[in-house]
């Protein structure tokens, strides 16, 4: 039995593909600790994983929050440089008394990576995105959002690049806390051949497909088509959509499933197109074209989707 340690950020995005490995790793009578964050504990839990909270150690979130989102990477990478010094001297003392065999650490996890190296622990990391390296880094067309949030945030990530290396860790520019490598162990939940420049990377980086629960088969035949309709994990909240999509397609002959991330979520949009269940049964799936968004129907042979999400990205 191995003993391993997950790490992990406070986004559904990133959690999510991780919780079959686990189950699975349980199922294979390995021990799991999860750091993670309350609102993940049932479904870690769940799988099998010992579950710490480190919601205590989490900054303030900032008021415009909702407008910086999928933007502002500097402020990102500032929250987490700041939840590594705020965790440094617990999770390490508790490592030491847990002796893991090994770190698996999300991508965007810095406290993850450095506690592993701090430690000299074996480290995977999990790569629930594309991988990124210098290789596709140039493939990269930032937004103009993108560009002025990155120009307005070099003062802190300088300041909090300073804060790590007073701290012990030799850290010279961001993205050796990020960028993916050849040398590190890797999981990434994409194939080789949907990852961009996946020619580039070497023979330790694992594209290991989608990680999703299997789901029951259908044991009959649904008599109306169902469309589900979904944001993802980060933009969930936005009503108007949702509200749009409802006025829309209510009157139709189908059935609808808005995935609006909480009970909460649901009540602010009020009177709504039938509810049904069966996700990963829809027949169409309006959506963001995510990570998640992208992978089920890729799993499910939804090739319509497949098409057009691959059309709006020019590929």
């Amino acid at each position: 039995m191995s003993r391993i340690v997950f790490f992990s950020i406070p986004a559904y995005g990133h959690t999510n593909p991780t919780v079959e490995v686990v189950r699975q790793l349980g199922r294979r009578g390995h021990r799991v600790r999860y750091y993670s964050f309350e609102e993940f504990r049932a479904k870690l839990e769940g799988a099998g994983a010992e579950f710490v909270p480190c919601d205590a150690f989490l900054p303030p979130a900032p008021r415009d929050l909702g407008r910086r989102m999928g933007h502002d990477f500097s402020s990102l990478m500032a929250m987490v440089i700041d939840v590594t010094v705020a965790m440094e001297e617990k999770t390490l003392r508790e490592l030491g008394e847990f002796r893991p065999d090994c770190v698996v650490a999300d991508s965007i996890c810095v406290w993850g990576k450095l506690y592993a190296r701090r430690l000299g622990l074996p480290l995977v990391c999990s790569t629930t995105t594309f991988a990124f390296d210098r290789e596709t880094a140039r493939e990269m067309r930032p937004g103009p959002l993108e560009v002025f949030y990155t120009l307005a945030g070099l003062p802190q990530i300088g300041k909090r690049l300073a804060l790590l290396r007073e701290h012990g860790y030799e850290v010279e520019k961001l993205t050796e806390l990020i960028q993916n490598d050849s040398e590190t162990d890797t999981i990434v939940y994409t194939s080789r051949a949907f990852q961009p420049g996946g020619e580039h990377f070497g023979e330790r980086v694992a594209f290991v497909g989608p990680s999703l629960p299997e789901l029951p088969p259908r044991t009959q035949r649904r008599e109306r088509p169902l469309v589900y309709v979904s944001l993802g994990t980060v933009m969930h909240g936005n009503t108007g959509f949702y509200r749009a999509c409802a006025e829309g397609l209510g009157d139709g002959p189908w059935d609808v499933l808005l995935s609006v991330g909480s009970p909460a979520g649901a009540e602010t949009l009020g009177a709504l197109p039938p509810q049904c269940p069966g996700r990963g049964q829809g027949g169409a799936a309006p959506g963001a074209g995510g990570g998640v968004g992208v992978s089920h129907p890729l799993r499910d042979e939804q090739r319509q989707r497949e098409h057009l999400v691959r059309r709006a990205h020019g590929a």
